[in-house]
């Protein structure tokens, strides 16, 4: 008997409801999502100080996500297999091709509707929020491997809880936690999904004498006018109307 409650502690989760039940009700929930934007407020907590940062979020499926931060401006943009970390005090985009992994697709877990990589990377648990907390579930992820190759992908934290709203299991809050004494909260809100007309894009805009570095090695300036990033595949330029 003692194997049986333990076969079945781990298969449901704090809340009471089956991880794979969750799963299925998560996909469901959010297999039309195509594309979205929201806002953000970023509160990092350390031991020395506690710093306040915001800025937008763009998500279009299949695999790109950005986010931009206001002042000052710092754009993390995944494109792909391709990162692009951008810094305009620096004046210079850093620009990495990642391998193919359960740790690269886990990336996007926060806002895609596919989660059987993820559970390769991450440990799961599933809880009900407490009463006043944003959310009414929360998704608790323990990287199994923090020792990534990989430093684009090398995974700081050791967990990681999205707070989901019920109506689409979009998450409200992302918190992030490095030890007892530092973690990073994330607080998600004004999100607009699959809008009619929309133009959602990850793309964004460096100003003329911007460095872009790729893969620590090609260099290139960005010309006049600029230059928006990431680059359209052949697919996404827009044909001329036939006459």
């Amino acid at each position: 008997m003692s194997f049986l409650v333990a076969a079945t502690s781990f298969l449901l989760s704090a809340s009471g409801q089956p991880v794979d039940d969750f799963f299925a009700e998560f996909v469901a929930k959010r297999e039309h999502i195509q594309s979205l934007s929201a806002t953000f407020r970023q509160e990092i907590v350390t031991p020395d100080e506690t710093s306040v940062s915001g800025g937008r979020i763009v998500f279009v499926k299949p695999k790109q996500l950005l986010f931009e931060y206001l002042d000052p401006k710092i754009v993390y943009a995944i494109d792909g297999r391709r990162v692009f970390n951008y810094e305009a005090n620096l004046e210079q985009v850093q620009v990495y091709d990642v391998e193919d992994s359960a740790q690269a697709d886990a990336l996007f877990i926060a806002f895609d509707d596919s989660a059987a990589r993820l559970r390769e990377a991450y440990d799961v648990s599933l809880s009900d929020a407490e009463p006043g907390e944003c959310g009414q579930r929360i998704l608790t992820l323990a990287p199994k491997n923090s020792d990534i190759a990989d430093d684009a992908l090398s995974q700081p934290y050791k967990e990681i809880r999205l707070y989901l709203r019920q109506e689409d299991l979009l998450p409200c809050r992302i918190q992030a936690i490095s030890d007892d004494d530092t973690s990073v909260v994330v607080d998600i809100d004004h999100y607009a999904i699959n809008e009619i007309g929309s133009n959602a894009s990850i793309q964004f805009h460096v100003p003329e004498g911007t460095k872009i570095v790729v893969n620590e090695a090609s260099v290139e300036t960005a010309g006049p006018g600029g230059k928006d990033l990431p680059e359209p595949t052949v697919s996404e330029i827009p044909k001329p109307a036939a006459k």
